[in-house]
């Protein structure tokens, strides 16, 4: 697996742990070394993928106490939605190859959402 492969796959978790509500709002990320050792990489790969979340402004470096999940909730609801909206596009985009139509979809997703809500 390449380095470049390997710390992107490692931020996309980081990042849906933190959509997800794993790590909360003002919640301090575990220390880089910490993070290394529970995922088995190297702290120099945990440490770039860090970078991305950074930059979207889902986590700040708080310099020698380690990385905080930004304290905006709106900020992370925000961010949940856009990723909601991408994967639902990519489903949309999928089942179309597959020669349904829009008014093929709708009545298929409103299925799957009912089976999922008696699931649970």
């Amino acid at each position: 697996m390449s380095e470049r492969y390997t710390y992107l796959t490692f931020s996309k978790k980081l990042r849906y742990r933190i959509l997800r509500g794993y790590y909360k709002p003002g919640e301090m990320l575990p220390s880089i070394r910490t993070l290394a050792k529970q995922e088995n990489y190297n702290p120099a790969t945990v440490r770039r993928s860090l970078e991305p979340l950074i930059l979207d402004g889902l986590i700040t470096c708080k310099g020698t106490f380690g990385f905080q999940v930004k304290d905006d909730s709106a900020l992370i609801e925000n961010e949940r939605r856009k990723e909601a909206h991408i994967a639902l596009n990519q489903l949309i985009s999928g089942l179309a190859a597959l020669g349904l139509s829009k008014q093929d979809i709708l009545p298929l997703i409103h299925k799957c959402c009912g089976e999922c809500q008696s699931e649970k």
